[in-house]
C-alpha cells in the first residue's frame, strides 16, 4: 500500500495539532508533505524534526527564515517558504492526496478556499477515540 501525501495547513494550532496526533497513529498509511503556520517557529520546529516535511511555509516572513536557520542548524533538510502564496501552493503539488485546512477562513477566506478546493481533511475514515491535548 503506498503512503497518502498530506498537507496541513495550521499545523501549530489546536486542530492542526490534533490532526498530526492522529496521522502519527497510523504512519505506515500516511506521509506529512508539508506543513504551514502562520509564525509559531518553536512549535514548527518540532513538528519539522519530528514528521520530516519536505516543506514546511510560514505566513511570517520573518517567521519562515528564523525557522529556515533554526532547520539547517538542526540539519533538517525541510525546505522552508513564506508568504500567504506559497501556502496556497503546497495543496498542488503532484505528491499530495489530501490538504487538512486548520486555519481561520475568517481571517483568509482566499487560502481557506482554495485549499478546500484542493481536498479534504485526511483524517476522512480514521477514527480513534483518544484526546489530542
Amino acid at each position: 500500500m503506498s503512503e497518502i501525501g498530506v498537507v496541513v495547513l495550521g499545523s501549530t494550532g489546536t486542530v492542526g495539532c490534533c490532526t498530526l496526533e492522529v496521522l502519527a497513529l497510523h504512519r505506515e498509511r500516511f506521509r506529512i508533505v508539508a506543513l504551514a503556520a502562520r509564525s509559531n517557529v518553536e512549535l514548527m520546529m518540532q513538528q519539522c524534526q519530528r514528521f520530516e516535511p519536505e516543506w514546511a511555509a510560514m505566513e511570517s516572513e520573518v517567521a519562515a527564515r528564523e525557522l529556515e536557520q533554526r532547520l539547517r542548524q538542526s540539519g533538517c533538510r525541510t525546505r522552508v517558504v513564506a508568504g500567504a502564496a506559497a501556502i496556497a501552493q503546497l495543496g498542488t503539488q503532484s505528491q499530495v492526496d489530501y490538504v487538512m485546512a486548520a486555519i481561520s477562513g475568517a481571517r483568509s477566506p482566499s487560502r481557506a478556499k482554495s485549499a478546500a478546493s484542493r481536498a479534504t481533511s485526511a483524517a476522512h475514515g480514521i477514527s480513534d477515540s483518544r484526546s489530542c491535548r
